[in-house]
């Protein structure tokens, strides 16, 4: 991602090529496949859940990620895309918010009803920790859409 964005930063310089980077933080929603082997927790655990399949959560469920309903996200691209001048850089698409693992499961048992069996296995190594959106430069620049509520973003994933 990062090599992508010094890429542009050539072509920046190079050709006056103007840019915007959208650095995505854990977008979740409908038609993910959680077979990918890029797939974000969120659907993989509403998989499982829908499926009655135990869910292993790696770690102690105190990691955290900023998640963000793909529609939010949609409504900020289209903002971008309709702006006569945006200006040029990198931004960080997230609600500098951060939710545990713990937390997100909570919601999704709001939607589903009881959970499968839960259990919690060693972290992986390379995971990472916690994580959260520094959305600073994209509340100057752009209007953010109000956000979806993870119960209902969850709900409308797993089409209720």
């Amino acid at each position: 991602k990062l090599a992508g964005e010094y890429y542009l930063d050539f072509y920046r310089r190079q050709h006056g090529l103007e840019p915007v980077v959208f650095r995505f933080f854990n977008i979740f929603g409908p038609r993910q496949d959680p077979s990918s082997p890029y797939s974000g927790v969120i659907s993989i655990f509403s998989e499982r859940a829908q499926k009655g399949l135990p869910i292993t959560v790696f770690g102690d469920g105190e990691q955290t990620r900023d998640f963000v309903y793909v529609e939010d996200l949609v409504d900020l691209l289209v903002q971008a895309i309709e702006q006569p001048q945006v200006e040029v850089g990198a931004v960080n698409v997230g609600w500098n918010q951060a939710t545990t693992l713990k937390q997100m499961l909570e919601a999704l048992a709001q939607v589903v009803g009881e959970l499968p069996p839960i259990t919690y296995g060693p972290a992986r190594s390379g995971d990472i920790r916690h994580s959260r959106a520094n959305n600073r430069r994209l509340l100057e620049r752009f209007t953010y859409p109000e956000q979806t509520p993870m119960n209902v973003g969850l709900a409308r994933l797993l089409g209720r």
